[in-house]
């Protein structure tokens, strides 16, 4: 928790582990190196990545339903980055590309027809290979790695309940796989790429960003960097305002 006093300063307390002594700490936000940060990646002759970037979309899927709702994921990734001032098309300065991947978990479900059988009528039971779906993002330069959010796991395990099938819809395994693969576009739309980018002598920096306020004071965040022994930290987000 943080707070602002009347010297100006914010104070917060963070922990220094699950069971570790709680330390109120004081600092001046934004910190200055912040305020450097925000103009070198908005100003700075190395920004790479601001409104009005030229994006270019690739996709790459593969699986049962892949091709049957790449459009779809493509319109809502386009409309995500015309939302952030970029420009999406089929060439760019940078690329962001998008691929899912079909996984076998190994495992399966099992459903029990209502009509096709009664009791312990083993003509009554379907069993569906269990499939995931593995979803990356990745936003790149002439092949190097930019930006890239953690992967994303889609499993069909959140489907609970009767399940009734369309009309003339009779393949249950295709009817699941299919519900799981229109998941996708939302994940497509969901994909947050930073609103700034740019290369500096300390690496790619970016915004929005993230600062932790932790025992030994504020720290910020780069892109892609694991946050490890954290659990106690607060979390600031920083933008071209702060």
């Amino acid at each position: 928790m943080a707070s602002r006093v009347p010297d100006g300063r914010t104070w917060y307390v963070a922990g220094t582990g699950f069971d570790g002594p709680a330390t109120l700490v004081t600092t001046q936000l934004p910190e200055e190196q912040v305020e450097d940060y925000v103009k070198e990646v908005i100003d700075g002759p190395n920004a790479i990545l601001k409104p009005g970037t030229n994006i270019g979309i690739r996709l790459d899927f593969v699986g049962s339903h892949a091709d049957a709702v790449k459009e779809t994921a493509r319109e809502s990734v386009s409309r995500t980055l015309k939302d952030y001032g970029l420009i999406p098309g089929a060439a760019g300065n940078l690329s962001l590309e998008l691929s899912v991947s079909q996984k076998d978990t190994g495992e399966t479900i099992e459903f029990r027809n209502l009509f096709g059988g009664l009791g312990g009528d083993a003509r009554g039971l379907l069993t569906v290979k269990e499939i995931k779906l593995e979803c990356k993002a990745v936003l790149s330069s002439g092949g190097e790695q930019l930006w890239a959010p953690p992967a994303q796991k889609m499993r069909m395990r959140e489907i609970y309940g009767i399940i009734t099938l369309p009309d003339k819809d009779t393949n249950l395994t295709d009817y699941l796989y299919k519900q799981l693969w229109d998941r996708v576009p939302s994940f497509a739309a969901g994909v947050g790429v930073p609103r700034y980018l740019a290369k500096t002598a300390n690496g790619v920096v970016a915004l929005p960003g993230v600062s932790l306020l932790q025992a030994s004071g504020p720290m910020t965040q780069k892109p892609g960097q694991k946050r490890k022994g954290l659990a106690s930290s607060a979390t600031l987000c920083l933008d071209s305002t702060t």
